[in-house]
């Protein structure tokens, strides 16, 4: 029976480090969108409204006919998703035991 221990060297500990900074930084300042309603009719639209921080309410200079602003969860599960995938790959490339 096989009793190995994982264990991360000190490069893949590094990746991994990196990689919650970032995925941490992408947290605090997320993607937003803003929707909005025309008066006119009852469409409603939303548009990509860039990054701020979640720390601080996010209250842009919306025209008149916009209701609100939220963060776009999609984009920033994206976003988490390929961070994982490429530090993953990094830990992987970087182990000791590759043959």
């Amino acid at each position: 029976m096989n009793n190995k221990v994982c264990t991360f060297n000190i490069k893949q500990k590094i990746t991994l480090s990196l990689a919650l900074i970032v995925m941490a930084v992408m947290g605090i300042f997320p993607p937003w969108y803003a929707h909005f309603k025309r008066s006119t009719d009852s469409i409603q639209s939303k548009i990509f409204y860039g990054y701020d921080c979640i720390i601080q309410k996010y209250n842009p200079n919306l025209s008149s006919d916009a209701g609100y602003v939220e963060v776009n969860m999609t984009v920033l599960v994206i976003q988490w998703l390929v961070v994982i995938f490429f530090a993953l790959a990094l830990v992987i490339i970087l182990s000791d035991d590759r043959k």
